[in-house]
């Protein structure tokens, strides 16, 4: 094999490798989506199942015969304290998966990068051996 088809395979091996990068990348990025998406939905039905279950809570509450002072301070500090840790796992996931995002595209941006050039090489060494061939 003389050395023009060696670069024109190197060509479209980088080319493959480029296409395929930006497929995992695109399909590494949707991953991430569903995941915010899932950790959204968790969330809201997390903090629904909470409320529902503080309303049954202070329903029950509002109809016994005795003072429930003491037990409606303690079923807010208790609900408050359910939804204050909801939300900050919440958060902590949430820059769990910003900080995958960021990864992930810093990663592809060095690899493009890297496959961009060297592909760019190649294409300037199968011009230089087009001008030398005639």
């Amino acid at each position: 094999m003389e050395k023009f088809d060696l670069v024109q395979s190197e060509i479209l091996k980088k080319k493959l490798a480029l296409e395929k990068l930006e497929d995992q990348y695109h399909s590494d990025k949707k991953n991430l989506e569903d995941q915010y998406n899932e950790l959204d939905v968790r969330q809201r039905d997390l903090r629904r199942m909470i409320e529902s279950k503080y309303d049954i809570a202070l329903h029950q509450l509002k109809h016994l015969d005795m003072d429930t002072d003491a037990e409606f301070s303690l079923l807010n500090r208790e609900i408050t304290t359910y939804l204050e840790v909801t939300e900050t796992t919440f958060m902590d996931y949430c820059q769990k998966l910003d900080k995958r995002d960021e990864e992930l595209e810093q990663q592809f941006k060095a690899d493009h990068g890297r496959l961009s050039q060297a592909l760019e090489a190649d294409y300037k060494l199968r011009q230089k051996l087009e001008d030398e061939k005639g």
